[in-house]
């Protein structure tokens, strides 16, 4: 299997420039929360495991605690508890056939014993009937209803079982080992995807007969969900980040990273336009206006940022369910900053170099910016022009230019802050750049030649100028401060005809203070040189 990885706005070596972005915290949240659900125990949180909409708009929850199962047709403004299911239910996944029948996952461990149910309801949530016919000592942990109306079943450690007809569960051929079947999901081809929580991700193509491994990458083992977009893209979450295959699973790409290992994306969903929202346990929601190029996280309404589920109502509003309660987004304007990488990088003495910095109002409403400010020990050395406050509107983006220049060589660094009088918050842009060249550099000494070496501050290499009033052969030596030499070159040069040279640091050179010593005719110039490694 081949892998794929693409940067990320985690993933970022910055060599002259660092971005930090806060977490947007808008005073008109984002996040909606829904009306609570019923419970025996009002005003306890309640941990949404799986989200459903209906063809009704009806919308279908599971939570692990309280009554299990619930139904709000009223676009959450009210629930009631699904029938017959009642406290100490305990909800974990749904899924919806062709037909219209919903399936639901439920346990209960009432009376000390740990009793597994699966249902179905044929009028749109409100009430279900239980099975009599599955085995409930199996653990259901995820559903998924098929084109034809097959019922695929994952389990704990019992593998992946088949609902035929009403009566008959038959265990395919799926190997059980010590998998967790996290995830389950039937591809527009009638594939059945199947990701587990230690053994990668798997695939049938014939009902559940066979099963191939699609992968077992390190970073794609412990799957956590599955979702395939209306082109046929299909994604995955797991303990790294956010993965899509475009090939039905042949290969696959990273598209976001939350990390190495403790922060999983939980929950997947995308619209028909390219936006992606991902939910992730303990930091609330990423959300791409883009199709996965940059990510912005969106926490702002969230009393609990632990995401477990997210789903599409039929107003093309996007639902999100925590640990805690259950939300749906609102628009209120959300600043993103897709410009990650700020980067002067190595900039001439005295001449000026301009970057951009592009800010984008990825949410529903005007976003204000009141003023733009640089500050730090070398702010003098940077410049932002913004005369009047600026109105984003909307999905548009305002880009911003910043200008760096000084006449002292060494790192600068300072701080861009603007701050948004829409939603109170203030982003910070950690602007760097290094500053060096020695420009006409001549000794009182010398009269009959001058020198140029950019940059100064060296790394590896640097280029060396010299203008000569006289034709000759000439040296130029690296030394120390305690006059050891380091390299050591020979040159010709010709009368009013400028020379270029390269200088290139042997490996051993460490960082510090040197000399170019150049001599030509017996004149002698010295030119301080910094080296940073």
């Amino acid at each position: 299997m081949r892998f794929a990885s693409i940067p990320t706005r985690f993933l970022f070596i910055l060599i002259f420039g660092i971005l930090l972005v806060s977490p947007v915290i808008a005073q008109t949240s984002y996040w909606e929360k829904l009306a609570g659900f019923p419970s025996a125990h009002t005003g306890d949180p309640l941990s949404v495991t799986s989200i459903l909409v209906t063809s009704k708009s009806t919308y279908i929850v599971c939570t692990n605690t309280g009554s299990g199962v619930y139904r709000s047709d009223t676009r959450g403004a009210a629930w009631k508890t699904a029938s017959p299911f009642a406290n100490y239910d305990h909800g974990y996944a749904v899924c919806v056939n062709p037909s219209g029948d919903l399936f639901v996952a439920t346990n209960n461990t009432t009376g000390g014993k740990d009793r597994t149910s699966f249902s179905r309801s044929t009028d749109d949530g409100i009430t279900y009937t239980k099975s009599k016919f599955y085995p409930d000592s199996i653990f259901i942990s995820s559903l998924a209803c098929s084109p034809s109306g097959t019922i695929f079943i994952g389990t704990t450690k019992h593998g992946i079982y088949r609902m035929d007809n009403d009566s008959t569960f038959v265990p395919t051929t799926f190997a059980a080992k010590n998998n967790v079947v996290s995830s389950l999901m039937i591809t527009k081809s009638g594939t059945i995807i199947a990701g587990t929580t230690e053994n990668g991700i798997f695939q049938s193509t014939d009902n559940g007969e066979t099963w191939t491994l699609l992968t077992d990458e390190i970073t794609i083992r412990n799957i956590a969900c599955l979702y395939q977009d209306q082109a046929g893209t299909i994604y995955t979450g797991t303990n790294y980040g956010a993965y899509r295959s475009k090939d039905e699973g042949k290969t696959w790409e990273e598209i976001l990273n939350t990390g190495f290992g403790s922060s999983t994306v939980t929950s997947f969903v995308a619209s028909p336009n390219g936006k992606l929202y991902a939910g992730v346990k303990g930091e609330g929601v990423y959300y791409s206006p883009d199709n996965g190029i940059s990510w912005t996280q969106i926490t702002s309404g969230l009393a609990s940022t632990s995401v477990t589920a997210i789903g599409i109502d039929s107003l093309s509003n996007f639902l999100v369910g925590t640990s805690e309660d259950m939300y749906r987004n609102t628009l209120a304007p959300v600043l993103s900053v897709r410009n990650l990488e700020l980067d002067f990088g190595t900039i001439k003495t005295s001449s000026t170099k301009d970057s951009t910095v592009v800010i984008t109002n990825i949410g529903g409403s005007p976003l204000g910016i009141a003023s733009m400010k640089i500050s730090g020990a070398d702010a003098s050395s940077f410049k932002v022009v913004m005369t009047d406050s600026v109105t984003i509107e909307p999905n548009t983006s305002k880009p911003f230019t910043v200008s760096c220049s000084s006449s002292t060589n060494g790192e600068k660094e300072a701080t861009l802050e603007f701050t948004s009088n829409t939603t109170g918050r203030t982003t910070e842009i950690t602007l760097r750049a290094i500053v060096s060249g020695s420009i006409s550099v001549e000794e009182s000494t010398n009269s009959l030649f001058s020198a140029e070496i950019f940059p100064n501050p060296i790394r590896t290499t640097a280029s060396v100028t010299i203008n000569s009033t006289v034709t000759s052969i000439g040296e130029i030596r690296l030394v120390s401060l305690l006059g050891t030499p380091v390299t050591t070159s020979e040159f010709s040069i010709v009368s009013g005809t400028p020379l270029n040279l390269n200088i290139s640091l042997p490996d051993h050179v460490a960082s510090g203070m040197y000399s170019a010593v150049i001599t030509i005719g017996g004149n002698i110039l010295s030119v301080p040189l910094s080296v940073i490694r």
